[in-house]
């Protein structure tokens, strides 16, 4: 019977992404699988909960997902600026499969997100295909969760509150 290998998980809430408009990786929400970690099938699944712990005004948060060789740099999800309040929730989730797996392998993700309001209600949701067919697998790859604020100001505050990424076992 399949189940799930847990790879990666937050043990405390990362530190916050504050008063910057530079985009950054959220702290907490990225894992480096290995250079030769994928094989043919392998599926992986993640998920992650940012939480908007202060807000000023009508200042929007941009969210984007990277799997790449390097930081910040293959977008395979970008969710665009939304207008963040404070205790708004993102959520996000995906699934990574692994097809042929060499210098120029093939990988296909989706990913999920939604924009929770602080009473817990579903503001919208938005999901995303990627195929990427030149992925070296033979070199290692970054998942990670990029933010970015549309005002650097200091009640501008965002944290990763939820992340794992499990493997899917047979």
């Amino acid at each position: 019977m399949g189940g799930y290998r847990l790879i990666d998980t937050l043990t405390a809430i990362g530190s916050e992404h504050e008063n910057t408009v530079t985009e950054a990786v959220l702290d907490g929400a990225s894992f480096v699988f290995p250079a030769n970690f994928f094989v043919p099938g392998k599926v992986i699944k993640w998920e992650c909960l940012i939480e908007v712990i202060d807000s000023n005004s009508t200042d929007t948060l941009a969210t984007v997902v990277y799997l790449g060789p390097t930081t910040l740099t293959t977008a395979v999800a970008s969710f665009g600026a939304v207008d963040a309040a404070d205790a708004d929730c993102i959520h996000l989730m995906g699934t990574i499969q692994a097809h042929d797996v060499d210098g120029s392998g093939t990988l296909v993700s989706i990913v999920e997100g939604s924009d929770l309001a602080g009473s817990g209600e579903t503001e919208g949701t938005e999901t995303h295909f990627s195929r990427q067919t030149t992925i070296d697998f033979t070199a290692a790859l970054r998942l990670e969760i990029g933010v970015d604020w549309s005002v650097a100001h200091a009640d501008n505050e965002v944290a990763c509150v939820l992340w794992y990424v499990t493997e899917v076992t047979s």
